[in-house]
């Protein structure tokens, strides 16, 4: 188990204590702008870490755990901590992650072709 990964799983331990849990709303809307931002925002670094690490896992953790500290951070007193904007981080991380991961798979299988000849 990578290190991003067990970041990841402590980081949802520490949100998920009931003190944490207090200060997070559970009806917060599930549509808007700012699930958009979060799906997007955990897409890109989930797609960014995959391609750099050559790994969906870490690629998905690292997703998972800008949007676990975005939350815990809300959490804190620096704004609205929501459930659903960790849920929606999440599956945008999961999505990102998983597209760039098949990307990774199609490119390695296809072996570049390339014609050289001193004469035409």
């Amino acid at each position: 188990m990578s290190r991003a990964t067990v970041a990841a799983c402590a980081l949802l331990c520490a949100l998920g204590t009931a003190d944490a849990a207090a200060r997070c709303t559970a009806r917060d809307a599930w549509r808007g702008q700012d699930k958009v931002d979060h799906a997007i925002a955990g897409a890109a670094i989930a797609a960014g870490w995959t391609f750099q690490r050559r790994s969906a896992l870490e690629g998905f953790a690292a997703g998972l755990v800008v949007g676990v500290l975005k939350e815990a951070a809300d959490a804190g007193g620096g704004g609205t901590c929501s459930l659903q904007a960790a849920a929606i981080t999440a599956a945008g991380a999961a999505l990102g992650a998983a597209g760039a991961g098949g990307s990774l798979r199609f490119t390695e299988r296809v072996t570049p072709m390339l014609a050289y000849s001193k004469e035409f």
